[in-house]
């Protein structure tokens, strides 16, 4: 059966009411969670995943650690026993231990954070945004991004305040489950936030005062159905294909 249609037999109707306008497809802005993945080829949080993303018009969001010895890694859990055949905790090894490390899924090895710059300086305007885990990360991704040009496209998830503060030529991106007003964000580009927070009057009011606003991590049809109903400007999915084929069930 073809992915649109599998996924048009599990839309949950969601009424749209007078108020509600639906995000048109071609403006809804796919984020692609750790890279496109969404293969038994491709690791998540790679190069590749970076390129195949940008390939088919996502934008990439991804997590940034440093090793014991200050080397900056793209990768996400602390613990690299959940998704490599290593052991440990990738902020207390070695250089040498974490670029030794392999995906299971596809043998993939971990890209240093120098390796992804410089994938991304041959799509300058992908919007990618990053999720540094620890604050002593951020003043040297920081550098390296400032170095390759990139400044206008990249949005930093964690560490806002920090970031606008001290590097005010990057794009933030707050992380909040709860709704606050706009003025709140003051300074701010967009904002990263569930459904549940929102309603669709909140939605215009952010968008009034300037603010995009983007869903956190989805991948069901009932998430993905009530962000475009209420106007959302993006969803970030593990299932990027998946979500573009039913943004255009709904019309």
């Amino acid at each position: 059966m073809a992915a649109t249609a599998v996924l048009a037999s599990t839309l949950v109707s969601v009424p749209a009411g007078p108020a509600q306008a639906l995000t048109p497809c071609a403006e809804l802005e796919i984020q692609a969670h750790r890279g496109y993945h969404f293969s038994r080829t491709i690791d998540q949080n790679t190069v590749r995943s970076f390129d195949e993303a940008h390939a088919r018009g996502y934008t990439i969001e991804t997590d940034v650690w440093h090793d014991a010895e200050g080397q900056l890694w793209i990768f996400h859990d602390r613990d690299v026993s959940k998704l490599t055949n290593g052991t440990g905790l990738i902020d207390k090894m070695t250089t040498a231990q974490v670029r030794a490390l392999r995906y299971d899924k596809a043998g993939s090895p971990l890209p240093t954070f120098e390796e992804a710059v410089a994938a991304w300086t041959k799509y300058p305007t992908t919007r990618v945004y990053l999720e540094p885990k620890q604050k002593t990360a951020v003043p040297k991704m920081a550098d390296q991004l400032i170095a390759a040009g990139l400044t206008d496209n990249v949005y930093f998830v964690n560490y806002w305040d920090y970031v606008e503060a001290n590097w005010p030529a990057f794009r933030t991106e707050p992380k909040s489950p709860t709704y606050y007003e706009p003025s709140h964000w003051a300074g701010h580009d967009a904002l990263m936030t569930p459904y549940s927070s929102m309603t669709t009057e909140r939605v215009d009011a952010y968008h009034q005062a300037g603010l995009e606003v983007l869903h956190t991590r989805a991948n069901t049809t009932t998430v993905w159905e009530h962000a475009i109903r209420m106007n959302y400007d993006g969803i970030m999915t593990d299932r990027p294909d998946q979500l573009k084929a039913f943004c255009s069930t709904l019309y």
